[in-house]
């Protein structure tokens, strides 16, 4: 409609309407007190008449001085259940940053998910990553380490701490550019589990993904059985 609102419908059957409404006033606030670098509204509103449910969803996003971005988000699921969530991500130094995630469930009267994480971007080529989250009774302690070791090796590993059953997990993968249209990558975790995939662009629209994995202490113990796999996975696009 203007540079700064947009507004779809979108019709689909059995009978079925969407309706999208987009508000992006930018910067326009960045020199008021709150600082607004950015400040986004949308809605979706739709209607199933198949299953007589109006599902709805109303977002709003902010950043302030460049430091603070806020995301919240009121959903219906089905048109019934009313849920809201809330996403923070705060630059606490030059190169830390903290956040958190939190999703309200107006039916069950709590909380079912919450995530609290610092990330350290200690430079372009190393970072750091501490989570905490829970998901309903669950809840689990994460950590990553990425590198970018050189222009063509990148590293990485993850470790998750299971509070409930405490035990912990770690998985750790390399990825290798060979050219310009060719990546090699592979994965290890703490239960022996490999995996290996070769991606290789054959022209312009077409991506062929050669993949492998198998469980290295289950054939070690003589099971092969369900614990082996192949594939190939071709992608074409126009």
């Amino acid at each position: 409609m203007t540079d700064d609102v947009d507004v779809k419908f979108k019709l689909s059957t059995p009978h079925h309407y969407l309706l999208s409404l987009n508000t992006n006033f930018k910067d326009r606030f960045k020199d008021t007190a709150m600082k607004m670098n950015l400040f986004k509204l949308s809605a979706d509103l739709e209607c199933d008449e198949a299953t007589f449910t109006y599902p709805t969803t109303f977002q709003a996003s902010f950043i302030f001085a460049r430091m603070i971005a806020l995301h919240t988000q009121v959903m219906t699921e089905k048109g019934n259940n009313l849920e809201a969530q809330a996403d923070l991500l705060m630059r606490l130094t030059k190169n830390v940053y903290g956040g958190g995630e939190v999703i309200y469930d107006d039916k069950a009267k709590s909380i079912i998910l919450s995530k609290y994480g610092l990330f350290w971007k200690y430079n372009k080529d190393f970072n750091l990553g501490l989570e905490y989250s829970k998901v309903g009774d669950k809840c689990a302690v994460n950590g990553t380490v990425y590198h970018v070791a050189s222009p063509t090796v990148q590293l990485g590993s993850t470790f998750s701490y299971d509070c409930q059953y405490k035990k912990v997990s770690v998985s750790s993968s390399i990825n290798k550019k060979l050219d310009e249209n060719t990546v090699v990558g592979a994965r290890i975790d703490n239960l022996g589990t490999a995996d290996l995939t070769l991606k290789g662009k054959l022209s312009d629209n077409l991506t062929a993904t050669f993949a492998a994995g198998a469980n290295i202490s289950a054939i070690f113990h003589g099971k092969t059985h369900d614990d082996t796999y192949t594939g190939v996975n071709f992608k074409f696009s126009l």
